[in-house]
């Protein structure tokens, strides 16, 4: 083989073992077994800053509660995203089906809400809303599941 062969044939087979390499989930799961529970938020820029900011992670993605209702479940902004001016917008917290939800409207400046769970059994998928200054960042679609 030419080492110019040899070459290519090295580049493709490190480029396919990119694509095959099994990249780590950005979903996580936990459970939620007291009268209160937590999500940390979090927000980021785009690599381009006139694309705006968005919602980059809610952590547990999904929480599971598996205790009795109603529960209290705070919605916290992460130290770093708090930092760098991200906040919630007035509608921080929404959820597709209010049904059993009670979120009030969240005072400007924000970096926590707290919504109270009295909805029954189910997947619960939720908004959250968050703003850098005036701007509004891109929403991210979490999921609460009550059991």
């Amino acid at each position: 083989m030419t080492p110019r062969t040899l070459i290519s044939a090295a580049a493709g087979g490190i480029i396919l073992m990119g694509c095959a390499y099994p990249w780590p989930s950005i979903t996580s799961s936990a459970e939620c077994t007291v009268q209160h529970c937590e999500v940390a938020i979090s927000a980021n820029q785009h690599d381009m800053p006139s694309f705006g900011c968005f919602v980059d992670r809610a952590d547990p993605y999904t929480l599971v509660v598996r205790h009795a209702r109603p529960v209290s479940v705070t919605f916290r902004l992460d130290a770093g995203s708090a930092q760098n001016g991200y906040a919630f917008a007035s509608n921080g917290i929404v959820f597709d089906d209010p049904t059993g939800w009670t979120c009030p409207q969240i005072p400007a400046n924000a970096k926590l809400a707290v919504c109270t769970n009295a909805a029954g059994p189910g997947n619960h998928k939720y908004t959250v809303n968050l703003v850098k200054g005036s701007a509004p960042c891109e929403p991210h679609d979490p999921f609460v599941v009550n059991q």
